[in-house]
């Protein structure tokens, strides 16, 4: 009895707080819902708690550049700062979109992040997280392939709202993989 009083005391909680480590990620990214869909190509690099993020749309036109640490940003073109100040104020404000960024790095590792509801996990047959609500977003992550540590697709919903991430490549020291997808 104390057994099943103790374990639905947690069943709501992040058993252990997630740690961030340094890696880097390319793919495709998509936003469905936004005043007209969006797609770009980025390449993600974090090194601890801040982030270099560079988006970009077909053959690199309006390359943009997103770095940050917590809940500041720089949101920059080339050597031009087009604005700083919180995450999603300014994406909004100045891209007209806004993504997890404290988030993703997470999702991309195949983890939950920080603000995730341990009991709302849900795995694969073979384990790994498949589905699970962060801070209003309901993630799922699927297209794992068995040496891959990472997911090959990362979907999160929230208020009519669409991401679907398609991650070509992730390096993970934590997972010692260079993963491709198909």
């Amino acid at each position: 009895m104390l057994l099943v009083v103790y374990l639905g005391g947690c069943a709501g909680q992040q058993l252990s707080p997630p740690e961030m480590v340094d890696f880097s990620a390319t793919g495709k990214l998509a936003l469905r819902g936004v005043e007209r869909g969006q797609s770009f190509n980025f390449a993600w690099q974090q090194m601890g708690e801040r982030y270099d993020v560079e988006v970009w749309g077909p053959l690199g036109q309006g390359r943009t550049q997103l770095r940050g640490e917590h809940d500041l940003m720089v949101i920059s073109r080339g050597t031009e700062v087009l604005a700083q100040g919180s995450v999603e104020d300014i994406m909004l404000a100045n891209l007209g979109w806004h993504i997890p960024v404290h988030a993703l790095p997470f999702w991309m590792r195949g983890q939950m992040g920080p603000d995730a509801q341990a009991g709302s996990a849900r795995r694969d047959p073979q384990g790994r997280l498949a589905q699970f609500e962060e801070s209003g977003w309901l993630v799922t992550l699927d297209r794992y392939r068995v040496e891959r540590c990472a997911p090959g697709r990362i979907t999160a919903s929230r208020a009519g709202r669409k991401l679907i991430a398609l991650l070509r490549e992730v390096e993970d020291p934590g997972c010692n993989l260079t993963t491709e997808s198909a």
